[in-house]
This record gives C-alpha cells, structure tokens and sequence, in this order.
C-alpha cells in the first residue's frame, strides 16, 4: 500500500520550513507529516498557522491513542485518521487551524521528471543541519530500521568511485559509450560527509543530482525529494533503478572504477579507500561526540534532579520551619489569652471583692445610722413623754406645792425668796430699773437659790433661749414639782445669771443661785438642768 502523499521521512525541521513555503510566503493551512530525525517511533505535524510554519508532535499512548501536543482529539490510533479529522470542519477543541493544503511528497509519485539540481561546483559546502529538536512524541507508523552506509569498496558498490570533478566524471560517463541510464557514484569529500553526487546520462547528455543524508538516522534525499526508508546509498540506487514521480529514467549499466586505465585508477582507489577512513573516522567520532553528549545529559539530568531534590528539601524545611512557628505562635496565643482570662478573671473577682465589701460597709452605716435613729427617736419619745405634760399642770404642781411649804414654813427656799420680794416691795413695779446695763419692763430682779440633799437628782427645771428687744435671755422652760427648784421657780422666769454664768449642767454641784430678772414671754425650746 503506498503511504500518503504527505507523508515524509526524516527531514529537519528547516526543511519542512522549506516545503511549507508556497510563492514567498506561508499560507495557512499548508502542511506536512514527518518522522523526526534522531528518532524512530516519533512524528512531527508541520504547519503553517498566522503566516508561519509551526510544528507539532504526534504520540502515541501505551493504549495505542494516538495524541497531538499530549491532546487526545479522539481517540484515533493511525496518522490517516488524525489528518483527517483536523481536515473537517469539525475541529476537536484547542485546535484553530484546519488542514487545507498537503504538501506531496515526489518520492511518492513516479511521474514527477527529475531536475538537475547539482550546483557547477559540487565541491562547494553544503553541511548537513543538525537534527531538529521538538517536543517528543510517539509515532503511529514503525520507522525503517537505522543502518550505516556500507562499504565503498568494488564489491559492495560496484558503480562507486573516488571523488572528483564534475569533468571528470562526465568523462568516465562518455568514455562508457553514453548510454541511457548510465550511472557513476562518487563522494563530494572528506569536507561533506553522508553527501554524494549521482552521474547519470539522461536524453544523451550526463547529469548531476545531489544525494544527501543529514545523519545516519535519517533517510536519505535526492535533489531534496525524499526516499522513504532509504538510510544507505545501496538502497537509494536500488530505488532509482525504477522510474518515481521525480525520477523518471531508471539507472541501468554503471561505469566501473576499473574503467579507469593505469595509475590513474591506483590512485582513484587510493583516494576512495582514504574518502571510506574518513568517512570511519568521522563516524566513530559522530558516535563519541553522542556518547559524551549522551554522558553530558544524563550527568545534566542527574544534576538537575539533585538540584530539584534539594530544592524539595529545602522547600520541606522552610514548611516544617513556617509550621513550627505558627505552632508556636499559636502557643503563644493561646498562653496570652489564658494568662488575660486568668488576669480578668481576678479583676473580677477583686472588683465583686470590693463590691461586695463596700456593700458590707454601706450595710453596716445603713445599721448603724438606723441604730442611731432609732436611738436618737427612743430619746425623743422619752423627752416627749417626760415633757408631754403640760406647762399648766407642771406650774400648777410646782405652784400647790410651794403653797403647800409657805403654810407649813419649811421651804427655805421660799422663805428666802419671799423676804427677798419683801425687802423689794416699796419699790413700783412699773419703773424700769437698770441691771448691769439691761432693762426690765414690768418686773423685779432678785437672786434664787436651790439647793439639792442628793447630788445623785437633777435640780429638775429646764432653760431655754429666746430673743427680747434687748437680745437673747434666757427663761425657765418648765419646772419639775417633785424637784429641789419646786416652789422657788416659776416657768417664764428669766434668768440673769447662774452661778457666774456657769455651765448649765451643776451635776458635781449641790447649789445653783440663780439671779432672776421679771417674767418673759412664750420661750422656744428648753434645756434641762
């Protein structure tokens, strides 16, 4: 079965750049599907996409789903079916683009008529680029296994020869008899490894095509049109041997070295002997230059995966650090909020402690200011009751019993007094005598004295203060009739002088003289004596 038509070998990811260009530009829609060089399970999608060539791998799972950019658009397992589903108009999702224009392949096609693309000069450079480096993928389609050139010797290559000019070759063809499909091989030289330049006689005239491989992993390309699964220069002049899309005469007889006369041949055989140990040579230190790259990359990987495990370490450490620091400070929280709940808590407790103390105080002056109340209301209800007689009834005692004593004669209080009031009789009651700078209207001054037998009882009057014109007197409140001043005291009686103006309780005394002066009016309250 023919592969499709966009299908291509190991071409670099320059060269499908190349293919993808149409009149200058890149237009979108035109692609390609390549085997990546250096790879032999990996292909690559390439395409045009906003005017410039882009590249996708293609790779398959372990369940055989083939997936682009690790996206599974499907479910598809072969390459034909993924470019036909981007080629629909029902792109799966994250792909803008749909597939419009392939990119044919002339390998595939053996109609296409070769050209001749070999430079004048062979000789000049034309390195082979370097593998493209794309993000891996799986491919859908086994690639063909990668061998090494064989050998240039006689045997292995008959139609192989040493390098040389393009005229000299075209010499060795027409010295052959110019047959068409006439055919030499020779290498461009120790400076373009993996290159060669096919001799070919074509409508009568010799002509010079370019065979050329990027590296021994890759296919190998004529005039830039790829052989599919051509990795040694055998296999690609096995496949010219018939006529392809871009090849359309078939090599037949080739030139062999032999036809080379005397020395000139030695030294052909020389120079191709020394173009294969170049060749060798330059293989064995393509293969040491991959081993030390090989070694380099995994020495980079190993490092990288240190650095990635220390860098884990490091970001474990600095977690467990940051976490045994919130513990901490939760600890530390925590401890501060007990330490303030146990500080509250005592404020409490204090503030209740006074609380309840200064209710205790308030409760002991509340008691004891409803103690002195009620004291001091005991005290007046004793004063009220011992004074709720009348002033009549007291006058009217202390009068019958006075009385009582003048008849009897055994009041010498009385006696006294009434010589006093005696003595005084002549005298007008009405005149205003003076008395130590005072006035008296309507009344005598005299000097009255009581005395008691037992000092233990009170002399039982009482005085009070009250205002006159001339100031405040003093006035006999009451007077008690079973007292030592009964008799001799009369309430109203204003007092001029007691003992030299001593205080009014004489309860270490026995005697009080009193100097009266004339009756007062109504008094204001009193004070015992």
């Amino acid at each position: 079965m023919a592969p499709p038509p966009w299908l291509f070998g190991t071409i670099t990811k320059d060269q499908a750049s190349t293919l993808l260009m149409h009149d200058g530009a890149y237009p979108t829609g035109r692609f390609l599907v390549r085997r990546r060089p250096g790879s032999e399970d990996d292909y690559v999608l390439s395409l045009n996409f906003k005017n410039r060539p882009t590249h996708h791998l293609i790779k398959k799972t372990e369940s055989g789903v083939l997936t682009v950019n690790k996206q599974d658009f499907g479910g598809f397992t072969t390459l034909e079916q993924i470019i036909s589903k981007l080629s629909s108009d029902s792109l799966p999702p994250k792909w803008p683009v749909k597939l419009t224009d392939a990119v044919e392949n002339k390998a595939n096609n053996p109609e296409q008529t070769p050209a001749d693309p070999e430079p004048a000069h062979p000789s000049a450079d034309a390195a082979a680029p370097a593998p493209e480096q794309d993000t891996p993928v799986i491919a859908s389609q086994p690639a063909a296994p990668a061998t090494t050139t064989g050998s240039a010797s006689d045997d292995a290559h008959p139609w192989m020869h040493p390098p040389m000019t393009k005229g000299e070759a075209d010499a060795l063809v027409k010295k052959h008899g110019m047959k068409e499909g006439t055919f030499l091989v020779r290498p461009r030289g120790a400076a373009h490894p993996n290159e060669y330049v096919l001799t070919v006689v074509y409508k009568g005239k010799s002509t010079h095509h370019l065979l050329k491989q990027a590296d021994k992993q890759s296919t190998f390309t004529v005039n830039g049109n790829v052989m599919p699964d051509c990795m040694r220069i055998e296999q690609v002049i096995a496949g010219l041997r018939s006529t392809k899309k871009f090849w359309p005469v078939p090599l037949q007889d080739h030139v062999p070295p032999s036809s080379d006369t005397g020395g000139a041949g030695a030294e052909r055989d020389a120079e191709l002997r020394a173009a294969e140990d170049g060749r060798r040579r330059e293989r064995e230190q393509q293969r040491m230059r991959e081993e030390e790259e090989r070694k380099k990359r995994e020495a980079e990987e190993a490092e990288r995966r240190r650095r990635e495990q220390q860098q884990e370490e490091e970001q474990a450490r600095k977690k467990r650090e940051e976490e045994e620091a919130a513990r901490r400070r939760a600890e530390e929280e925590e401890e501060r909020k007990k330490k303030e709940e146990e500080e509250r808590r005592k404020r409490q407790e204090e503030e209740e402690e006074r609380a309840r103390r200064e209710r205790e105080e308030q409760e002991r002056e509340e008691e004891e200011r409803r103690r002195r109340q009620k004291i001091e209301e005991e005290e007046r209800a004793a004063q009220e009751e011992m004074h709720g007689r009348t002033k009549s009834e007291l006058q009217e005692r202390a009068r019958a019993q006075a009385r009582a004593q003048s008849r009897r004669g055994d009041n010498p209080l009385a006696a006294a007094s009434h010589g006093h009031n005696e003595s005084r009789a002549s005298e007008s009651e009405s005149r205003l005598e003076p008395d130590r700078g005072r006035r008296w209207e309507n009344g005598d001054q005299f000097d009255v004295h009581v005395c008691r037998t037992n000092p233990t009882v009170p002399f039982g009057f009482g005085i009070a203060t009250m205002w006159r014109i001339d100031g405040r007197v003093k006035c006999v409140s009451w007077v008690d009739p079973e007292g030592p001043a009964s008799g001799a005291l009369e309430v109203e009686d204003i007092i001029v002088a007691m003992d030299g103006e001593v205080n009014k309780r004489q309860a270490a005394h026995d005697r009080i003289q009193l100097v009266m002066g004339p009756r007062a009016r109504p008094y204001e309250g009193h004070s015992a004596v």
